[in-house]
């Protein structure tokens, strides 16, 4: 019985060792300077909010807790949207919240899953012949649209509308 007892503890004692080995190896890790990331980022609420030397919104929010949970340092740069993509493709900033998905993008940048549902549209309009109830309703309407944004549905683009940028 004895035998099985002395084991017994070896195993455990082996056991905690082995668990306890993480903590050891992130000792004086403290003192290596944290990554600097630089966001390129545009004024567009709720998403990005960006006054008076504050960033907040709800991708900014989230991407400070990450941050923060990382270790990173955070530098924001403030352009308008397309000056962004353009920083991406230069190299001078480092991570881009919110872009869609394109081909062209996706030669740019990396894009991780989606961190929320496609966002509704709603459209107002005074006079019932304004009234948009499908995609194809847009057709012949002058759409104002934030420059270098995507504006096609399924790859096709919106045939027959007058783009404003």
């Amino acid at each position: 019985m004895k035998h099985s007892t002395g084991l017994t503890r070896l195993i455990t004692m082996l056991l905690c060792t082995l668990l306890a080995l993480p903590v050891f190896g992130q000792q004086g890790t403290e003192t290596v300077a944290p990554l600097t990331v630089t966001v390129g980022a545009n004024h567009a609420p709720p998403y990005r909010i960006l006054e008076g030397g504050k960033q907040t919104g709800l991708y900014l929010d989230i991407f400070e807790q990450v941050a923060e949970r990382l270790g990173w340092e955070v530098l924001y740069r403030e352009a308008p949207f397309r000056r962004v993509l353009r920083m991406m493709q230069m190299g001078e900033v480092d991570i881009m919240l919110g872009p869609l998905r394109t081909p062209d993008r996706e030669s740019l940048m990396e894009f991780v899953a989606p961190a929320f549902p496609p966002e509704r549209r709603l459209f107002f309009y005074l006079d019932e012949s304004n009234r948009i109830n499908r995609y194809s309703d847009l057709k012949g309407k002058r759409i104002g649209v934030l420059e270098g944004a995507i504006v096609y549905r399924g790859g096709q683009k919106l045939p027959g509308a007058d783009l404003r940028r």
